[in-house]
């Protein structure tokens, strides 16, 4: 097993654990995210960031939007979290 493989099945543990992740809607569908600073998300801050998987956000694109907690924040910033390119570090604000 090379060590993207290896990775790969480390983030997907890591994204759908109930400790660090959350379910959101994206795209019609619900993906798991890392919040950072999740309480600031409950307690509506108006722009925030979050972690996902890059083959759950692949294309993804300026004015998409996220559903958190029945809110809609649209992307406004997006990159690749480190040069493993196998997660993004997504920016948001609150519609």
């Amino acid at each position: 097993m090379s060590l993207e493989s290896l990775m790969i099945t480390d983030l997907k543990v890591l994204y759908d654990s109930d400790e660090f992740a959350t379910s959101v809607g994206f795209r019609d569908k619900n993906i798991n995210v890392i919040l950072n600073d999740d309480d600031e998300i409950i307690s509506d801050a108006k722009e925030k960031t979050l972690s996902a998987i890059y083959s759950d956000v692949v294309d993804i694109a300026l004015g998409e939007i996220f559903k958190i907690k029945n809110k809609d924040y649209e992307v406004f910033n997006f990159d690749f979290k480190d040069n493993t390119e196998l997660e993004m570090l997504i920016a948001i604000k609150r519609v």
